[in-house]
């Protein structure tokens, strides 16, 4: 989390020159202004979270099992399994490859447009 909120003002000083014919003071203000809009929570509208919702409830839904799985390993819940020798039953064995192919899949076919890394576009 330290290094998310480290990196967040980092990229906007790094992309900042790319917005146009500014100059180096011009940019530092300009990076300046945008960091102080990034933690500036007064006047924060939640309606994009509510319009989330509505408009895209499996998002929600993955971001929900995306922390139930971080989770699942803070309390070390994959341990106690393991002790129990649950992941030496056949059901396990079959059942965890097909879920690395259904998450490849994912990877693959649920990606967005095509558009190119977002580093080849500096």
């Amino acid at each position: 989390l330290i290094v998310f909120l480290l990196t967040l003002p980092a990229w906007v000083f790094f992309r900042v020159g790319s917005m146009g014919n500014l100059s180096a003071t011009q940019q530092m203000s300009r990076a300046w202004e945008i960091i102080v809009t990034m933690f500036d929570f007064t006047n924060a509208e939640y309606r994009p979270l509510r319009d989330l919702w509505r408009y895209k409830p499996m998002v929600i839904i993955l971001i929900g099992v995306m922390i139930a799985r971080q989770l699942w390993f803070h309390f070390r819940l994959d341990r106690r399994l393991e002790m129990s020798g649950w992941m030496d039953s056949s059901w396990y064995r079959w059942c965890a490859p097909v879920a690395m192919a259904i998450m490849a899949a994912a990877c693959i076919f649920l990606r967005g447009p095509g558009q190119a890394f977002i580093y080849f576009q500096f």
